[in-house]
């Protein structure tokens, strides 16, 4: 596992495997090993990524909470841009709430 700082939010993520990049988002109140049956399964034909949303599992609970959307996005965003640098094109898969 791994952590990146944005805006003081540790961040926590698992990447893993080769080929097209995969981002597995968790629902609302869950963590990352919620996808993991699903990133096992994956990771031997993409690159996927694997994340604690800020405030679930591992990654810190943001000072900010909730209600502050486009922050939240922000924060997102920056997150993908730091794991993937130049690299803006994935699938994403993100499970019901």
């Amino acid at each position: 596992m791994s952590i990146i700082c944005i805006d003081d939010i540790n961040i926590n993520y698992k990447l893993e495997g080769k080929g097209k990049d995969v981002v597995l988002l968790h629902g609302w109140g869950q963590k990352m090993i919620m996808m993991d049956f699903i990133f096992e399964h994956l990771k031997s034909h993409f690159r996927v990524l694997n994340v604690d949303l800020p405030g679930h599992g591992d990654s810190d609970d943001p000072i900010i909470k909730y209600g502050k959307i486009i922050k939240r996005a922000r924060q997102f965003f920056c997150f993908l841009y730091s794991v993937y640098q130049n690299e803006f094109t994935f699938y994403i898969i993100q499970t019901a709430v």
